[in-house]
C-alpha cells in the first residue's frame, strides 16, 4: 500500500468529521436562535425584573453559537 493513499484516507476521514460538525453546529445555531425567540415571546408574556439580563444572556448564547459556526467553517 502506497503512504500516499493512507494520507488521503486520514484526509477524507477528517473531511467527513468536519461535514458533521458543521451539520450539527447549524442544528446548535438554529436552536440558539429558537431559544432567543422564546425568551423575547417569554418576556412579552410575563413582566419580570430582569428582562434585560435574560436577554443578554440568550443573545450572548447566540452570538457564541453564531461565533463558533464560523470558526468551524473557517478552519
Amino acid at each position: 500500500m502506497n503512504l500516499t493513499n493512507i494520507g488521503d484516507l486520514k484526509e477524507s476521514g477528517f473531511f467527513i468529521f468536519k461535514i458533521a460538525s458543521v451539520v450539527l453546529l447549524i442544528l446548535y445555531f438554529i436552536y440558539a436562535f429558537v431559544i432567543v425567540k422564546q425568551v423575547i415571546l417569554m418576556t412579552q408574556t410575563i413582566d419580570v425584573a430582569f428582562k434585560k439580563p435574560i436577554k443578554f444572556i440568550a443573545y450572548i448564547h447566540l452570538f457564541y453559537a453564531s461565533a463558533l459556526l464560523i470558526y468551524a467553517i473557517i478552519m
